[in-house]
């Protein structure tokens, strides 16, 4: 059945809304590994769930805070609740809401909400991603110029372009490098929960996305919770 994007983006939108009023709520958790997790985490990915339920009755889901599914027939929801928590605990506005619908071998929709910065981007295969309504340029393609910013991550290694940043959330990374504001981003060590919105808005204004030695990204191979291999979204040199 067509996807309802209007619907999606109500969705994530007010997933973003909860996230944002339950700010004074962030008691800070530690889970394994030493990343840190809040009340707000977990309870905007409860709404998510419930609200993506009968959007597309069938589809698993697969989130941060409670674990995944294997993808039915149907497709499966990729959420990241709260990506950035540590920023969005302590006050900084670098953070989102991340939803995904994989369906029928890939990528098909994404929805990233940065409630902090009034902004959000919309992607669907086959249309031009939109930034709070209106469509996005596609990416001017070309080099990598020394005094233009590029995105990393924590465990991305400088690729030795550009002029790097790390604003500590990959929505954030994924979003700014999808409107141009950074030039490339180069990344590492996500979970395809983290990323899935991301790839499909950038691959809309037309990045390329790779691994580092320029071979296409299989996303099939991440939907069992594998970490993603270093990767990257440039634009295109023609």
């Amino acid at each position: 059945m067509p996807m309802d994007l209007a619907r999606l983006t109500e969705i994530t939108q007010q997933a973003g809304a909860i996230a944002r009023q339950m700010w004074h709520e962030a008691e800070i958790e530690t889970k394994d590994g030493g990343s840190i997790v809040t009340v707000a985490d977990r309870e905007t990915e409860r709404f998510l769930r419930e609200a993506l339920r009968d959007l597309v009755p069938g589809a698993a889901f697969w989130g941060e805070e409670f674990g995944g599914e294997a993808p039915t027939e149907a497709g499966l929801w990729l959420l990241d609740p709260i990506d950035g928590t540590s920023n969005y605990a302590h006050g900084i506005p670098f953070w989102g809401v991340s939803v995904a619908l994989w369906r029928n071998g890939r990528l098909e929709a994404g929805v990233i909400d940065l409630p902090d910065l009034d902004e959000t981007l919309v992607g669907h295969i086959g249309q031009a991603p939109t930034l709070n309504g209106e469509p996005l340029p596609p990416v001017r393609s070309g080099g990598i110029e020394p005094h233009e910013l590029v995105g990393h991550n924590f465990r991305s290694a400088r690729a030795g372009v550009g002029n790097a940043r790390l604003f500590g959330a990959f929505v954030i990374e994924g979003a700014f490098v999808a409107t141009g504001r950074l030039r490339a981003l180069f990344a590492g060590g996500e979970s395809l929960y983290d990323v899935a919105a991301a790839v499909v808005i950038a691959e809309g204004v037309g990045l390329e996305i790779s691994d580092r030695a320029g071979r296409p990204m299989d996303w099939s191979q991440y939907l069992s919770g594998q970490s993603l291999p270093d990767w990257q979204m440039r634009p295109p040199i023609r």
